[in-house]
């Protein structure tokens, strides 16, 4: 009976090899070419104005979230 591991030998694991990055029968990328300013946009007329709407209704209190729940301790 053979030695414990003596049948099996370690095989080393080879790692994949990336393909490289660049080609090199590719053709070179084609320089950036700066894309020239557009033309300016013309001047809008100014928005009109707005005119104000009706004053908010003051007779109604708002809704105020209650205080009560919640103690307040005053640090010396």
């Amino acid at each position: 009976m053979p030695e414990y591991g003596a049948a099996h030998e370690l095989v080393p694991v080879q790692e994949p090899v990336p393909p490289p990055l660049r080609n090199p029968l590719h053709e070179p990328a084609p320089v950036h070419v700066p894309v020239p300013d557009p033309e300016p946009c013309p001047v809008h007329d100014p928005a009109p104005v707005h005119e104000p709407g009706p004053a908010p209704d003051t007779s109604v209190p708002k809704h105020t979230q209650p205080n009560s729940t919640r103690v307040n301790i005053v640090l010396p």
